[in-house]
């Protein structure tokens, strides 16, 4: 740059330019980063429960910096709220938008399936059912297994013919499995899933989950029933003998067959080491590490 002040005259407006392009450039950076700031301290404020600073924050990113990808998750940030708020009317138009901003971010899958489940209890007119498992979902999200445990239970005593009583026992079922590790409870509401809603769209979850919290137990054999039902049901065609077995054509079919296949191999490999484990405390335990002198 100090170049430029040794140019001829008629030189200087490039340079004053370039200068010009530096510290619009500076702006920008300094915009964004400013952006990131209100974004981060608005996503903070809505996991803590401060709402009205959460709204007020997200508002600015989006009167301020509306075409930057804050101003963007401030849409999905507003949605959230109006969630917390019991406002699902108000939570499906911002998710609407935002998903209308073709959004490049992780908050795009979860703000499709709200949309849908929102938008069908709208349709359904099952606001006061939908409200409460809005809330379970959220709570989860906070790491509230307890708190949305509850709420689900009580959405089904309340509400047992409702549309979404098998989405909350699912729901159940499932932080019971993943969040909190509670096998034998995952076991039950699993099981009363299959046997309450023998037409939900969870079956197929059910089983899976089933494999698994049995597989945790060391009861191999119930799992494989549990994986071996899940791929019979996505099964097109099956040879003689049962050696080989293709799924059905669809998406969700190929889906299912092939994680029950998967979880089913590596099944048979866990059963043959728990089993060579089994074989060898019984024959030698001191070479497991059992004790330090051999019992004759």
């Amino acid at each position: 740059m100090m170049g430029c002040f040794r140019k001829p005259e008629f030189q200087w407006l490039q340079c004053w330019m370039l200068w010009g392009t530096i510290i619009l450039s500076g702006s920008g950076f300094a915009a964004a980063s400013e952006a990131t700031r209100l974004y981060h301290l608005a996503e903070e404020a809505l996991w803590q429960n401060q709402l009205v600073v959460a709204r007020r924050l997200a508002e600015e990113l989006r009167q301020y910096f509306p075409r930057t990808p804050e101003g963007k998750e401030a849409l999905y940030l507003l949605a959230r709220i109006a969630e917390w708020r019991q406002q699902p009317e108000i939570a499906l138009r911002w998710y609407q938008a935002y998903l209308e901003s073709n959004p490049f971010s992780v908050h795009r899958q979860t703000a499709a399936m709200r949309l849908r489940l929102i938008r069908t209890a709208l349709k359904r007119r099952a606001a006061p059912v939908l409200r409460p498992f809005l809330k379970a979902l959220n709570l989860r999200e906070r790491g509230k297994f307890a708190e949305a445990i509850a709420v689900c239970d009580s959405l089904i005593e309340n509400f047992p013919r409702s549309y979404l009583a098998d989405d909350a026992r699912h729901l159940i079922a499932f932080i019971y499995l993943t969040d909190m590790g509670d096998y034998p409870r995952a076991i039950r509401n699993y099981e009363r899933l299959l046997k309450e809603y023998p037409r939900s769209n969870y079956l197929d979850n059910a089983y899976y989950g089933l494999g698994i919290a049995l597989e945790k137990m060391g009861q191999f054999d119930r799992a494989r029933k549990m994986f071996q039902t899940l791929k019979d049901r996505h099964t097109a065609i099956k040879l003689p003998l049962g050696q080989v077995s293709f799924p059905r054509d669809n998406y969700f079919s190929r889906l299912w067959f092939r994680k029950a296949e998967q979880q089913l191999e590596m099944l048979a490999v866990r059963r043959a080491v728990y089993a060579r484990k089994e074989t060898l405390l019984q024959e030698q335990p001191f070479v497991l590490g059992m004790g330090d002198r051999l019992v004759v």
